[in-house]
């Protein structure tokens, strides 16, 4: 059960408050996977977008993107990170594009997301 969109708690059968955090980390907890973990979430997130629950979705991607960033994966599905590299356009010169050291950004194999994208 949730309560009124102001203030986005959830509860359990007991009437105990469930912060998001909480269930993402048992829901990790019993998979022991973060891409299985994301999917479940996402699952679970796809299904509130359904029933216009916007702002439990928005704790649950935040706690989501938090465990992403802490954790090195990716904060769509899950999956480890590789980091790849671009160059860096500098200037322009006689009409030749001049670039110099190369950017870092980090890629995700599984679904193609880069933190270019942010």
């Amino acid at each position: 059960m949730v309560s009124s969109k102001t203030d986005c708690i959830i509860y359990d059968r007991k009437g105990v408050k469930i912060m998001p955090y909480e269930i993402i980390y048992q829901i990790q907890k019993a998979t022991k996977n973060y891409a299985e973990t994301f999917e479940i979430i996402n699952d679970f997130l796809e299904f509130l977008e359904l029933n216009n629950k916007d702002d439990v979705i928005k704790k649950f991607k935040d706690e989501l993107k938090d465990l992403a960033d802490k954790n090195g994966i990716c904060p769509k599905c899950g999956c480890n990170l590789k980091l790849k590299t671009k160059p860096s356009y500098l200037a322009e010169a006689w009409g030749i594009p001049i670039y110099e050291d190369y950017v870092e950004y980090e890629y995700c194999d599984n679904c193609k997301w880069t933190s270019d994208e942010d």
